[in-house]
């Protein structure tokens, strides 16, 4: 699957546009399985022109409070490990960076079995 040129010069998936804020999209988890199915790679850096961020779709997700929407990477074999930087929330991995991110609904989706 390819990249999106976003407007600030970076790039991002369509997995990415589908896990953003402010998250729960229509048919959401249907369409993340959708994209990855033919071979989407759920763990895929978005870019920010001039800066070093590598946010993953799952970051994104996360950050959206999306649990349906997150647990749909995880499930397609997404890194939640993969760690992204500078942003100080995102230079965490989006296990570890959730914390901050979250009201608590999406935790329970990266402790799944």
């Amino acid at each position: 699957m390819g990249k999106v040129l976003a407007a600030d010069g970076g790039t991002r998936t369509s997995l990415h546009l589908v896990d953003d804020w402010p998250g729960y999209f229509p048919n959401g988890p249907e369409v993340v399985k959708l994209l990855i199915s033919p071979g989407a790679d759920p763990s895929a850096p978005a870019t920010v022109r001039d800066s070093e961020n590598s946010e993953t779709p799952l970051h994104w997700a996360a950050s959206s409070d999306d649990v349906s929407v997150a647990v749909a990477p995880i499930d397609g074999d997404a890194d939640i490990e993969t760690p992204a930087d500078p942003s100080p929330a995102a230079r965490r991995s989006p296990t570890a960076a959730a914390p901050a991110w979250l009201t608590g609904s999406i935790a329970g989706a990266f402790a799944r079995p």
